[in-house]
This record gives structure tokens, sequence and C-alpha cells, in this order.
């Protein structure tokens, strides 16, 4: 059965520069041991995404449509990756604005600065050139791609859509309404988005939220 936009499938990946081939991505926990990138609070295997919602990157986004379950492989242009480099986002940032925060600048350093993560190219006298670019802009990579399957059960579904939310909680499916139970509970401004984005993706009527007793 082919992979239409809108369907939750299962995927593994590996995702490296085309150039050089270094491992930047993976949902492999061996890989990433080998490519040491192994990151302990990071949960390795399978991840299940919507095709379509740009819940990984373009270009292998795109290319699940049509496809069936299986493995493939395929080079991305920047363009459909992580972008091309923007030279308005390389700038210079005052020294005293490091020194406010405590932070010793050096070449390479990723930082964040007023809310936007960069990283530290050159380091001079009285001025930091800090590039605000994704790391891999420009860079053309490589994908190997495993699809394990189409998911179709609901509570999976939401149980994907929460995990994308960094999310944990319950799920429980009546018909077309879905209740989640959480350890404690929302504000409003983040519950009704996340609310509207279940009922959109897994085409439900209904979602509450409720609070662990």
């Amino acid at each position: 059965m082919p992979i239409e936009k809108g369907n939750f499938v299962e995927i593994a990946y590996t995702g490296k520069l085309k150039e050089d081939g270094p491992v930047f991505d993976t949902t492999h926990a061996d890989i990433a041991k080998e490519a040491n990138i192994h990151d302990e609070q990071t949960s390795y295997g399978p991840v299940i995404i919507c095709v379509g919602e740009r819940q990984i990157v373009e270009g292998v986004d795109d290319a699940l449509v049509g496809r069936e379950a299986g493995n493939f492989e395929m080079d991305i242009a920047p363009e459909k990756a992580f972008g091309r480099k923007d030279p308005s986002q390389i700038q210079m940032i005052p020294t005293q604005k490091f020194a406010q925060q405590k932070v010793k600048p050096f070449p390479g350093l990723q930082l964040n600065v007023d809310g936007r993560r960069g990283t530290v190219k050159i380091v001079t006298g009285g001025r930091i050139l800090v590039d605000f670019n994704h790391p891999l802009a420009g860079k053309a990579v490589h994908y190997e791609i495993s699809v394990k399957r189409i998911v179709h059960g609901t509570q999976e579904q939401v149980e994907a859509v929460l995990k994308m939310f960094r999310l944990p909680g319950e799920v429980a499916i009546e018909e077309k309404k879905a209740t989640i139970t959480l350890p404690q509970a929302l504000p409003e401004q983040d519950s009704t988005p996340i609310c509207e984005t279940i009922k959109r993706l897994v085409k439900l009527d209904d979602v509450v939220f409720a609070v662990k007793s």
C-alpha cells in the first residue's frame, strides 16, 4: 500500500553528509556510538512521523509519498535539507554581550544569543563573528531510510503526536475522542494548539486533557 501525505509511518534512518560521510543523525544506537554522536538522553529506535508535516527533513518527507515498506537511499540538495547558507545570518556580536553572560567564546562553540542558536566562527578583539544558520546549512546530505509500516491505530497515532511535543501522557480512545492524562496540567495557551494539532492529524472530533490523580 503506497504511502500518502497525512499517513503516519514508522521509519528508521541515518543521515550523513554527502561530501565526506560523517553521520549527523540516526535512529540506530550502534551507529550513533560508532559515529561518536550517541546521547544518553536520546531514546533510539524507529520513530513514527506524519508524512507531510516536516517532522523530518523536507527531502525525505517528500520522498516518502508513494513508497511502500522497504529500504531506500537518497541524496538531498541543501535547499531540501537544512537550507542554503544565508549571509545575513552571519553577524558580528560585541564581546561585552558574552561577558555579561559569563561566556568565553571560542571558534566552534554553539550558544544561544537572544533566543537564537548560533556557532562562533571567529573571535577578535572586541567582536565575535557568530553564524546563526543551521550548522548543516549549505550541505548536501545522504539518507538511508527504512520504512517499517504505515501506522493505522488511532492510539498509536496520538501517542506519536504527543512524543513530537515531548509530552508524557496516557492515551484513551473512545470512538472519535481522545482523552490524554498528564502528570500535571498544561496552561491553556499550550494545550489548545496541541489539541487542535492532534485533531487535525489524527482526524478526531475531540481531544481533552486530564490530570493524573
